[in-house]
């Protein structure tokens, strides 16, 4: 379809806007269970966090790990048994974040092994209750990158510049081994096979065969760089790289391979099926000779790992979750898609701080401060009209705000009204911030870090909640946009919160659904743009932005945006020419996932720019710690934990006071009355 046409085909903003990509595949931290035809038999997005490693063992049972070290048990359906168990091991070093967690095994004699990248290695049983827990010397530059274990029960690990630590299944020391890795070089992967041989493969594409003693017996290449190792009970192993997938023989010479970019991984089961997925949501199967390959697409977008059990049943984890991207395009933590073009500042994601009670509810409405909850974590997010030749009203993200523990921490253009194209502005307790690569600590396991893409921001907060900012500058307009993510630590409420049971939209502020989705087009907009934006709407008491002198959050808020319809003006304001659909599509086709919103997104606005946007968004990866960064920890008076833990603390030392005084006869002044001289 050319511009025109689709300038001429829309005429009702909620017609071009909510129905266009209203639902679709479930989008957010996702795990699919797929058999080997390969087609996906189930899926579930009632993952919290971000999964990066699945594993499961012959008895079926299956577990799953997140970046910030939480561990779930699933049942067979697929359903999160208890709340699951949070890794020792964390960084309390100037209350930083959590070390990154790295490594899952699930071993044949029902034993769960997991790591941290500092070197803690933790030990549990099928029930996930915590048997022992060591850790390996490791350093900033040298971090622990993966486990394995071998048919005896031994455990191995190795860190990043070549140390191998074996153990025995109680993780008692049984020695270590070096393999060489070259300068600028790191260790991606290590695999024990069930025939007493151990595989390292490094990132320059060397792969290591060291037997049990940890002595060298083989070295050798792969094409491109290793990403995972497999293995099978009759020796079969294989290597995933950036190129595809390499079978080698215990000489580490290639025996068959199969090309494929974007791999994250491969797992092999004992019935000769040699499984592997790609980054874009596809999973394949074909076998141990890497011939005759079956593919079909998850929906999942990204995987990040992925495995097989003994009968025949593939795993794999990943998808983005809360997430407002483009000419915002919405997709909840639970998976569910809508498009939000209001223009004003709304609550993005909130939660209370109950790990187990509900994520909304006792009546909080849009009214209500919540700032006085530091176990609470508050996000909001500011968007923008776009005016535009069709009659397609769109906005954009053009700021975000949060509350981090005590803290408050924004992220907007200069408060003078006149952006600056090089940067946008950090603000910490309303002072201005000058981030250095190694970011700023916000006490109590919070942090603010660059990503790798300019500008980008990563915050951490206490409940291992995590906010990627992805920002673009829009030279014609001179306005900075956004693409945000939210990766959870709780059930929450918000723009981008839980979706009831029977809903089409998120729950409102008390708790309450919603209800199904209109079935006219008026009806959905006033339900949309009426009702659920006027709940989310932040006020002067809830706003947690920071404004200029005499600006408000009444200066940003459109009411009436976008209109029903009609044509998408704004006073005082040129609107946009979009492009063609083969120019957006030619600018989006390097965008991971389905790239039907940017293609979208660059049809309306003309912005060709917003697929770099897309791209960096999408590809973000969390930010670990290889320095020390700035700690801003000083708590506000009155404030958080600590305030109550003294609080409480003083009131046991006035109670154990004023008895001692009554037994000894002395004086006792109330608390609440004057002191007279």
């Amino acid at each position: 379809m050319s511009w025109r046409g689709l300038q001429m085909s829309v005429t009702q903003t909620v017609a071009a806007i909510t129905l266009l990509f209203a639902f679709g595949a479930a989008r957010a931290a996702t795990i699919n269970e797929l058999n080997t035809n390969p087609a996906v038999v189930r899926t579930a997005t009632n993952l919290l966090g971000r999964p990066v490693a699945v594993a499961v063992d012959s008895a079926g049972h299956l577990y799953v790990m997140t970046w910030r070290g939480w561990i779930y048990s699933l049942s067979g359906t697929l359903v999160v048994q208890g709340n699951g168990v949070k890794m020792p091991g964390a960084n309390t070093s100037n209350n930083t974040v959590d070390y990154p967690a790295v490594a899952l095994v699930a071993t044949v004699t029902g034993d769960v092994y997991a790591a941290r990248n500092n070197g803690t290695i933790l030990h549990y049983n099928l029930s996930l209750s915590l048997q022992q827990q060591i850790t390996v010397t490791t350093t900033v530059t040298n971090r622990l990158v993966g486990l394995t274990v071998d048919s005896s029960g031994n455990v191995y690990a190795a860190t990043a510049a070549g140390t191998i630590f074996k153990m025995n299944s109680s993780l008692a020391s049984l020695g270590t081994g070096p393999v060489t890795v070259a300068a600028g070089q790191s260790v991606v992967a290590i695999n024990a096979d069930t025939t007493g041989n151990l595989y390292v493969a490094i990132s320059d594409g060397t792969v290591y065969r060291l037997n049990t003693s940890l002595t060298t017996l083989a070295t050798g290449t792969v094409l491109g760089t290793p990403v995972n190792i497999g293995s099978d009970s009759a020796g079969d192993v294989v290597v995933a790289t950036s190129t595809g997938l390499y079978k080698i023989s215990p000489n580490i010479v290639t025996l068959n391979s199969w090309s494929q970019t974007g791999l994250v991984g491969v797992d092999l089961d004992d019935a000769g099926d040699v499984v592997a997925a790609d980054s874009g949501g596809t999973v394949y199967v074909m076998n141990t000779g890497l011939s005759a390959p079956r593919n079909t697409s998850t929906g999942t977008v990204p995987i990040r790992s992925i495995a097989i059990n003994t009968v025949a049943q593939i795993y794999v984890v990943g998808g983005p979750n809360g997430t407002t991207e483009g000419d915002p395009h919405v997709t909840t933590i639970d998976g569910v898609r809508y498009d939000f073009q209001s223009a004003g500042e709304f609550v993005l994601f909130r939660h209370k701080g109950n790990l187990e009670g509900p994520a909304c509810g006792e009546k909080i409405d849009a009214s209500e401060s919540r700032h006085d909850d530091h176990d609470a974590v508050e996000i909001q997010v500011r968007q923008f009209p776009v005016a535009t030749t069709a009659n397609t009203c769109v906005s954009l993200n053009g700021g975000v705000a949060a509350r981090v523990g005590e803290h408050k921490v924004t992220y907007e253009p200069n408060l003078n009204g006149q952006p600056d194209p090089s940067r946008l502005q950090l603000r910490v307790d309303r002072k201005l911030i000058n981030l250095d690569p190694s970011g700023m600590k916000l006490g109590d396991s919070g942090r603010i870090i660059p990503t790798s893409t300019p500008g980008g921001l990563e915050v951490d907060f206490p409940d291992d909640s995590v906010l990627f900012v992805t920002p673009g500058w829009w030279a014609s307009q001179s306005k900075w946009y956004l693409n945000v993510n939210v990766e959870p630590g709780r059930r929450a409420c918000g723009l981008v919160g839980t979706v009831p049971q029977g809903s089409w939209l998120p729950a409102l502020p008390d708790g309450t659904s919603i209800g199904p989705k209109p079935t006219s087009a008026h009806e959905q907009y006033v339900e949309l743009y009426g009702r659920f934006a006027d709940a989310w709407r932040v006020t002067d008491k809830t706003s947690l932005f920071d404004y200029a002198a005499g600006t408000s959050t009444d200066t940003f808020t459109m009411r009436g945006w976008p209109p029903e319809n009609g044509k998408c003006d704004i006073p005082g304001t040129i609107p946009v020419e979009g492009a063609s659909e083969e120019v957006a599509k030619e600018a989006c086709k390097g965008v991971p996932g389905d790239p039907a919103n940017c293609i979208f997104d660059v049809q309306v606005t003309g912005l060709t720019n917003i697929a770099n946007t897309y791209v960096a968004s999408r590809n973000v990866q969390p930010v670990s710690e290889t320095t020390q960064p700035d700690c801003h920890c000083e708590r506000k008076a009155g404030g958080g934990t600590a305030a109550l833990l003294t609080f409480l603390g003083l009131l046991a030392l006035w109670t154990i006071l004023r008895t001692h005084l009554r037994r000894k006869g002395g004086v006792v002044v109330n608390a609440d009355s004057e002191i007279a001289g």
